[in-house]
Parts: structure tokens; sequence; C-alpha cells
């Protein structure tokens, strides 16, 4: 079904084909014109995404050169350094402070990320909002993180 897969993490709302690594790794599969409107569906998708956050897409190829686009959800992470200029690694050494504020953040860019994106249905949402802000909350205080209330 799929004639080849490719990964990449491509800032929100601005996918164009001035990007240094889209051209070469497409543009044996793809015409340009393929590979512009595949920037306008990109940028469509994540208009209601913050500008800039690198988003990780999946792009299946398929038989008759169409793409196919899967994006995937931003990580704990890299939301924690992108939104409040904290590393990971560094909370991991240095027993860092992390107020409650900053994981409801968290949650609810995840949340309009499924809300727009895969389009959740909102009762299946708060069962999601409610387990994401556990699952960070837990995976937070287990690296030794202290949470500020």
């Amino acid at each position: 079904m799929f004639k080849r897969k490719f990964k990449f993490k491509i800032p929100s709302q601005e996918a164009s084909i001035k990007l240094s690594f889209l051209i070469p790794t497409l543009s044996p599969y793809l015409n340009k014109k393929k590979i512009e409107i595949f920037c306008i569906q990109f940028n469509e998708l994540t208009k209601n995404i913050q500008k800039g956050l690198e988003v990780p897409v999946i792009v299946y190829l398929t038989k008759d050169n169409d793409t196919i686009c899967f994006l995937k959800s931003l990580s704990t992470g890299y939301l924690l350094k992108k939104l409040n200029n904290i590393d990971i690694l560094d909370i991991n050494n240095s027993k860092s402070k992390i107020n409650l504020l900053t994981i409801y953040q968290i949650v609810w860019y995840k949340i309009r990320f499924y809300e727009e994106i895969n389009n959740y249905k909102k009762n299946s949402l708060k069962f999601l909002e409610k387990n994401l802000f556990f699952s960070i909350l837990y995976g937070l205080k287990s690296s030794g993180t202290i949470i500020k209330l």
C-alpha cells in the first residue's frame, strides 16, 4: 500500500519548500507542486498549534505518489523545554522545582493537540486530561523533581 515512509520534525505553521531537509528527501519521489501541496496541508493542520513548535510527522508515499501525513503528539520533555525553558535533563540532575501550573499548561497543549488534530470527542478528552496530568505528575515525581503547589 505504501511505497516509502519518512519521519520529520517540522516547525508548526512553517512548512515550505525552503526547508533544507524537505526537498532533498522528497524530490526523488514527488514533484515540486506535490511538495508545495504537502506544505500547505501541513500548515493547515498545525494552524492551532503555537507557531514554531517542532511537530513530529510521519509521511507515507503511496504507490501513485500521493502523500499521507500523520502528526504525532509533542513530547512532555520538549514542551517543558520550549514553553517554560526547563531542560528535562537538568530536572533529573538538580532536583528542580516545577509548579502545578506548568504541568497544567503541558496537559492543555497536549489536549488541544488531540482535540484539533485527532478529532477526539469531549467525553474522552476529560478522561485523557486526567490521565495525562497524573502520568506527567508521577513521571516528574519519580525522577526526583520537586512539585510546588
